[in-house]
């Protein structure tokens, strides 16, 4: 079921409907919230425009970082996983 959830960013306030469970969409509020108002402080002067642009590109390289970093974390479990569980055959006589 749909729920409202309040955006405030940039002086304004948005409402949105989501679907997703309510802690997501408030963990999701929260780092847009949180990447605006760097971005805002950071480029004090700009338009209400560039300062979305620019939070939007870094919250972009935020999650290609972590994509990378889940690709490079799933890729060093998977490599020893499978040395451990070559040792462990190693190890086990071969009629288990």
């Amino acid at each position: 079921m749909a729920k409202t959830v309040t955006l405030h960013f940039l002086g304004k306030q948005y409402d949105l409907r989501a679907d997703d469970p309510t802690d997501d969409v408030e963990s999701v509020v929260r780092y847009v919230e949180k990447v605006m108002a760097e971005t805002e402080a950071q480029h004090k002067g700009l338009s209400p425009q560039k300062i979305t642009v620019l939070a939007a590109l870094q919250m972009g390289r935020d999650y290609v970082r972590e994509r990378r970093r889940n690709r490079e974390l799933q890729a060093l479990v998977k490599n020893r996983s499978g040395a451990l569980a070559r040792r462990i055959d190693d190890i086990l006589p071969d009629d288990v």
